[in-house]
């Protein structure tokens, strides 16, 4: 019997070009980077929806 697993994340405003998911040795990474833009503002704070972020998930030994 097969059981299958989901990690869902919510990534809002980047697109699938901007993240990058790899898995090695039962962690899996999911990093995030903003393409550059052309931007002429200059900001205090940026939110979430603008920074890069990188998350580890650490596998249980029976999953591949």
């Amino acid at each position: 019997m097969n059981i299958i697993h989901a990690i869902t994340l919510a990534v809002a405003g980047f697109t699938e070009n901007e993240l990058d998911i790899q898995v090695e040795n039962g962690i899996i990474t999911v990093r995030g980077k903003k393409q550059t833009a052309v931007d002429c503002h200059n900001y205090l704070y940026q939110g979430i929806a603008s920074r890069s972020f990188e998350r580890k998930f650490n596998l249980a030994d029976h999953m591949r």
